[in-house]
């Protein structure tokens, strides 16, 4: 994670200041702590713009960490689990996130996410509000919530 290292933005050991952060670059939601803490939960967080695309980069510890989104997004968020688990939950669909499988959240969804202790993420975040070219060449609004989707990440290698 070389290249984003520079754009540190918070390196905490309050969930609070660390929910607060990611509020701000993706959506808001509750972080709660999931079963015992054996240590105190800490969090890194970097971001960085690139065009309409935005990258956030975060890893938490001490706890594995539950996360309810508080509104649908307005955005396609890629979700890249780099170490550890994410269990991605919508509408009665699950997807686990590993290093294996990646995920996406849709314009519309409200998610539910589940992060084990020590998870690793990058977040890729296409803000579809921004026009780029015309409506038709876009593909239009979107009317309705989309459901949860993965995507293999293996490239075919069976060891992956």
């Amino acid at each position: 994670m070389g290249a984003l290292e520079r754009y540190m933005v918070l390196r905490g050991s309050d969930v609070d200041e660390f929910r607060t952060s990611v509020s701000r670059f993706l959506t808001p939601h509750l972080l709660t702590p999931v079963g015992r803490c054996h240590s105190s939960v800490t969090a890194d967080l970097a971001q960085v713009s690139l065009g309409p695309v935005s990258l956030v980069y975060g890893r938490n510890a001490g706890a594995e960490l539950g996360v309810r989104l508080l509104e649908q997004v307005s955005y396609y968020d890629v979700n890249l689990a780099l170490a550890g688990r994410n269990l991605l939950s919508c509408a009665g669909d699950e997807v686990l996130l590993d290093g294996a499988t990646a995920g996406i959240i849709s314009p519309k969804m409200i998610a539910e996410l589940r992060l084990s202790d020590g998870y690793s993420q990058l977040h890729a975040r296409d803000d579809v509000s921004r026009p780029q070219g015309r409506p038709a060449q876009r593909g239009g609004a979107i009317q309705r919530r989309v459901r949860a989707a993965k995507a293999d990440r293996s490239h075919g290698d069976p060891e992956r």
